[in-house]
């Protein structure tokens, strides 16, 4: 009877493969691109990046997606057998580890978020150092596997009676929360745990992009343009330089100086035949206070490149933040509004609700290719290491 049950769930099985296909082609290309997007962030923002307190929770982040996707290929096998994995512990260990994992990079990107709010809005105040925000990583990470840990207790394979075509009744098992009734209590207070804690979050993420999306727009309007004027005294005499920042950053500078410029000044004195030395000494002491200003010039553009990256840098991680609290709406809703159906049907799910209830999968896959597109040197490292790469092969080709 046992063997004929287990052949009768392979053939549901079968079936629901053929139906699930597309979720498990959607999956998979997101689990693939997200594993190997990250795995390039992770190499780059730990050995190839300047060092900073940002590059430390992105690297972090990077290296928490990596392995989210990895562990998410255990849910592109579950939906080859749906209804038929019997392991507890399988069962248990992947709902602690995707939880905590998600987790995670859900509170990698608040801190992300806090520490450009306190670099953007708060420049002078006191900043998160190296050693801070470790202990911060350590700190959102013990957390967040505290609260995952409770699925050690709640988790199970869950049994139910599916009709099958022959009007018999087989049994299907199912990795889902625990449906004792000495567990309801328990769950029911850590779904309402999650629910505070995802809320938390997406207040957090609203506030503080509302906030830095403010400060961008203020600064932007100040380096628009043209950038600052900066004014100088040569030998008492007023001097305006305007520093003219375009959006290629190429930098025009034009002095218009109210007295006589050095070439006229050494003309009008050799005219009036004044001692050449005197005119060479107060050249030098033209000069050498132009050469200052110049490197004042130089010292003010450079602040106002820093300002343009750090906009830029921030703009990246509000795009990020809001692509990620965009991935968990689908799951939300799916999770609010959809119930599993297990009144005997061998179909507990659609696909549209298999891929809206793991819609999560892509807040672990689309943050590389946001810091593609807005970060050049990373996008210089993956083109140089793909180039290579293809080089290597068309030469094995040729040999």
């Amino acid at each position: 009877m046992e063997d004929v049950e287990t052949l009768t769930l392979e053939k549901v099985d079968h079936i629901n493969i053929v139906e699930y296909t597309p979720a498990i082609v959607v999956m998979t290309l997101i689990v693939v691109c997200g594993l190997t997007g990250n795995i390039f962030a992770a190499i780059f923002y730990i050995r190839k990046a300047q060092q900073s307190v940002l590059h430390i929770f992105i690297s972090c982040l990077s290296v928490n997606d990596a392995v989210t996707n990895f562990v998410l290929v255990h849910d592109i096998f579950q939906l080859f057998f749906y209804l038929s994995s019997k392991d507890v512990i399988t069962c248990k260990l992947f709902l602690v580890l995707k939880h905590w994992l998600i987790g995670n990079s859900l509170l990698f990107m608040v801190a992300m978020a806090a520490d450009r709010y306190r670099r953007i809005c708060y420049p002078f105040s006191k900043q998160i150092t190296y050693q801070v925000a470790r202990f911060i990583i350590l700190g959102l990470t013990s957390f967040s596997f505290l609260i995952a840990s409770r699925n050690i207790a709640t988790a199970d394979i869950f049994k139910f009676n599916i009709t099958a075509e022959s009007n018999s009744a087989i049994t299907g098992y199912y990795c889902t929360r625990s449906k004792e009734k000495e567990f309801a209590l328990a769950i029911t207070i850590f779904h309402v745990i999650d629910i505070c804690i995802h809320g938390i979050t997406m207040v957090l993420f609203v506030t503080l992009n509302v906030f830095l999306i403010r400060k961008i727009f203020h600064t932007k309007q100040k380096l628009k343009i043209h950038g600052p004027s900066v004014s100088f005294k040569v030998n008492g005499l007023q001097s305006e330089s305007s520093v003219c920042v375009s959006s290629t950053d190429k930098v025009h500078i034009d002095f218009d100086n109210n007295g006589d410029n050095i070439g006229d000044t050494v003309k009008k004195k050799q005219e009036n035949k004044y001692d050449i030395v005197e005119l060479e000494k107060k050249s030098t002491v033209k000069t050498g206070t132009l050469k200052n200003n110049h490197g004042t010039l130089r010292r003010t553009l450079s602040r106002v490149h820093a300002s343009r990256m750090e906009i830029k840098i921030t703009v990246m991680v509000v795009v990020i933040t809001v692509i990620s609290a965009l991935c968990f709406v689908p799951y939300y809703v799916a999770m609010l509004t959809v119930k599993q159906d297990f009144s005997g049907s061998s179909r507990i799910m659609s696909v549209a609700e298999i891929l809206a209830r793991r819609s999560y999968i892509l807040n672990s896959a689309v943050n590389p290719f946001v810091m593609l597109l807005f970060n050049l040197p990373f996008r210089h490292f993956v083109q140089n290491v793909v180039c290579f790469k293809c080089l290597q092969y068309r030469n094995m080709g040729n040999m």
